[in-house]
């Protein structure tokens, strides 16, 4: 069987700002969360904090696309259903990423509340 690779506004948030800005000027919703696939349970903003394979990308391209999903409407304070996680939260780090301080302060400016998340880090 083979797989398809993931497409739509959760896979540009990874990391491919053109097209982000292509689906996000086309309307498509920045907090838009879908229920199945590997983005299930999750909105772009919170795919882009916290891709487990993000610690080797290039913090200034993080957040280029964070800027064009807040500056779209992204919920900042999004906390999904199916995992104990906020974009705050996973852009402090964990144990399979490095944390993204501009990432961190870029989300406390936009109104993240770093007392709601429950992150010891924090």
């Amino acid at each position: 069987v083979r797989r398809r690779k993931p497409r739509g506004i959760h896979a540009a948030a990874n990391l491919d700002l053109d097209r982000l800005k292509r689906i996000l000027a086309a309307g498509t919703d920045p907090n838009r969360v879908v229920s199945q696939g590997p983005y299930r349970g999750t909105t772009p903003l919170l795919v882009l904090c916290g891709e487990l394979r993000r610690s080797g990308r290039i913090e200034e391209d993080v957040v280029a696309c964070a800027t064009a999903l807040i500056d779209a409407g992204a919920d900042v304070n999004f906390r999904s259903s199916l995992y104990p996680m906020t974009p705050l939260s996973q852009a402090v780090g964990h144990a399979c990423s490095r944390p993204k301080p501009r990432l961190v302060s870029m989300l406390i400016a936009a109104g993240a509340d770093v007392a709601s998340t429950g992150q010891a880090a924090l």
